[in-house]
């Protein structure tokens, strides 16, 4: 007969389960996208739950996204040369691998990309420490070299966080003209 698995606690190598068990299962779990509305498309005002504590920016939501009903546009405000949109809640993570995206685009409606050669910055500032990837102390980033175009482009990195911590993101851009936007969907992260 069949039975239910109802707790993993003593689940072990002794316990006379097959191998591939428990390896779908683990990759099951590792297959999930940690991060909280990453397509923008929940909640209502802004760019929903979850995203807007940066910095001399406003955001709103645009439709359509690149998948689902909603991206994120977000726009200098003011005349700061740099702003950025940054995750509201710190991700938990383990000390293991993990792979980040973004995708970002210059608005189609006439917004004006980011300052050229700058472009976006992926950031994933994880508290534990991180290796494997450039970037400054603990922050992780992928960058573009140049504005995003008027298609949707991948920005990607890898990184190891040394220990059990948190992760928050930011989506960083340098301004090149007070009309400077950038719209952004389907930021990941996912453990290796």
């Amino acid at each position: 007969g069949c039975s239910v698995l109802t707790s993993l606690d003593g689940l072990g190598p002794s316990d006379g389960a097959p191998a591939d068990a428990s390896d779908a299962g683990a990759s099951d779990a590792a297959a999930a996208n940690l991060v909280q509305n990453a397509s923008f498309d929940e909640g209502q005002g802004g760019c929903g739950p979850g995203w807007g504590n940066g910095y001399g920016m406003t955001f709103t939501r645009v439709s359509p996204g690149r998948t689902g009903p909603f991206a994120c546009e977000v726009c200098v405000q003011g005349t700061t040369d740099s702003y950025q949109l940054a995750s509201l809640q710190p991700i938990p993570v383990q000390a293991r691998s993990y792979y980040g995206e973004a995708w970002v685009m210059t608005p189609p409606d006439g917004g004006v990309p980011p300052q050229a050669g700058v472009g976006i910055q992926l950031l994933y500032d994880v508290d534990a420490g991180i290796s494997g990837c450039s970037g400054v102390g603990n922050v992780c980033q992928g960058t573009f070299n140049v504005p995003p175009s008027s298609s949707w482009q991948q920005t990607t990195l890898s990184f190891v966080s040394n220990g059990p911590g948190t992760v928050t993101i930011s989506l960083h851009a340098y301004a090149g003209t007070a009309a400077s936007c950038f719209l952004v969907d389907d930021v990941a992260l996912y453990a290796q």
